[in-house]
């Protein structure tokens, strides 16, 4: 995973960025702290994340306080979503003996 990875630009010199992405998968993670609470940030995000998965992205979004006191259950979904997008690409197979 890549850390602030710039995914298109939205104004001259301004991309639009992820926290975190993983880019030939299309797999990115955000992390939703306090400052997406303000209606103007929230609505910004909106359209950026609908942006994004008409593009091909598939977006996850996190608490801060679950990305630091529910590590297991972060972790855990990235681990699903890596599997299920890797499957869905052909990259392997499963139930397959």
């Amino acid at each position: 995973f890549v850390r602030e990875h710039p995914w298109r630009e939205v104004k001259k010199g301004h991309p639009a960025r992820f926290d975190w992405a993983w880019p030939e998968m299309r797999i990115a993670i955000e992390i939703d702290g306090a400052v997406h609470r303000i209606k103007a940030q929230y609505e910004r995000d909106m359209y950026r994340i609908n942006d994004a998965v008409a593009r091909g992205w598939l977006v996850l979004r996190f608490r801060p306080w679950s990305a630091t006191h529910e590590a297991a259950y972060v972790k855990g979904v990235i681990e699903r979503v890596v599997i299920a997008q890797t499957v869905s690409r052909g990259l392997i197979a499963m139930g397959q003996d």
